[in-house]
């Protein structure tokens, strides 16, 4: 029983929790660590408490930079830290301090030299080359065909890089898209040395048409325009324009004039306004 859940307060809602507290149960077994990085307030650090106490024997470790800041303030105004404060004490109020370890270190900065790890949760590492260098600090430690990571805020409508990384990298995890968040168990090394071959356009968009089939319409409509993107990065920029205008695509400008998205797909958004335009005379 999650007795402490709704009274933790955090960014992930406690139905997610729950799910996660569910899949953990079922695939835990009790023989590796359990990481994480990207504590925040705890809600999901007290979920791998909870699994980890049925074991008695291994650890939750979990990484964060644990500094209270301006935007912490501006979403949590009723939390009574002061920005630029030590969170660590505030989170162990709900944690035990025989289970769970909180390392005060950023994600790119972590050498763990513990024992191997069985579950590995992502919240922080959202950039391609983050995700990359997370799995070449950890892979050593991962377990074969037993280790499973779960990627969490993985619909980040702001940026492909999390579906590029499952792209390029699908033959070393079996991936589970569920509504929310993703989870893969491990297979295989990543082997970053290798230089990927050119994909073919029509191997992109099966690989989109397949997501869509796994998660359902609804979440992929907030992706929608992540194939023209994916085959923009791979300097495939006919295909990538040809995509946006021949299809159905959800341009929310929350996501695409932003100065993100202008720097990185700066070809783009001309055709993007052109396509705006043509779906407000459609309307008409």
């Amino acid at each position: 029983m999650l007795n402490k859940l709704n009274k933790i307060p955090g960014q992930i809602s406690d139905q997610n929790c729950e799910k996660i507290y569910s899949i953990l149960n079922q695939i835990y077994s009790g023989n590796g660590n359990l990481i994480e990085l990207g504590t925040f307030l705890g809600k999901v650090t007290y979920i791998l408490q909870e699994v980890c106490k049925k074991k008695n024997n291994k650890r939750v470790i979990s990484y964060d930079h644990f500094k209270w800041t301006k935007n912490h303030s501006w979403k949590f105004p009723n939390l009574k830290i002061n920005i630029g404060e030590e969170t660590r004490e505030f989170i162990y109020k709900y944690l035990d301090k025989n289970i769970v370890k909180l390392e005060q270190s950023m994600h790119d900065k972590i050498n763990y030299r513990g024992d191997k790890i069985e579950i590995l949760i992502l919240d922080a590492p959202k950039n391609y080359d983050d995700l990359k260098k997370t799995f070449q600090n950890f892979q050593d430690f991962f377990l074969n065909q037993k280790t499973y990571i779960f990627f969490l805020d993985s619909y980040y409508p702001k940026k492909i890089d999390f579906f590029l990384f499952c792209y390029n990298f699908k033959d070393c995890f079996d991936f589970y898209f569920l509504n929310n968040f993703v989870y893969a168990k491990f297979k295989t090394k990543l082997d970053f040395s290798i230089n990927k071959k050119k994909d073919v356009t029509d191997q992109i968009i099966l690989f989109w048409k397949d997501l869509k089939n796994k998660i359902g319409e609804i979440n992929f409509k907030e992706l929608s325009i992540f194939p023209a993107l994916h085959l923009y990065h791979l300097s495939l920029y006919k295909e990538s324009i040809r995509y946006i205008l021949f299809n159905d695509n959800k341009l929310n400008n929350k996501y695409i004039f932003n100065r993100y998205f202008v720097k990185k797909y700066a070809i783009l958004i001309p055709v993007i306004v052109i396509k705006k335009i043509a779906n407000f005379i459609k309307r008409l």
